[in-house]
């Protein structure tokens, strides 16, 4: 599950986290930025994020909405504790970041399409 930043299980080492500087999907023109382990163990949600290609669709669940988005551009940056993210800044993003063995990491953003009420 995806909690929100200021709640305790919100936490890499257990979930998918909202990275401090995301935003929430309500936002215009914002960035939900959400991390999460890749690997093999129990925790690596985004164990496959690095099967993603450019156009496939992306989908987040938020509050009482299901967020539509499509890939748009993925990258390896090198992993020094911050990431440069190259998104388009007058559409909604979404952006996931994980490891990509020891000195990469692998970004995805994905352009909002759509929503529609659970």
């Amino acid at each position: 599950p995806l909690y929100d930043k200021s709640d305790v299980r919100s936490d890499i080492d257990q979930n998918i986290i909202f990275v401090d500087a995301s935003d929430t999907p309500l936002v215009d023109n914002g960035n939900v930025i959400i991390a999460g382990h890749s690997g093999a163990a129990t925790t690596s949600y985004f164990k496959y994020l690095h099967k993603l290609k450019i156009g496939d669709q992306i989908y987040l669940e938020y509050g009482n909405y299901i967020y539509k988005y499509k890939v748009d551009n993925r990258y390896l940056v090198d992993k020094t504790g911050t990431v440069e993210i190259r998104r388009d800044i007058n559409t909604e993003s979404l952006t996931l970041v994980t490891c990509y063995g020891n000195k990469k990491q692998l970004v995805v953003i994905a352009n909002k399409v759509g929503q529609t009420k659970k």
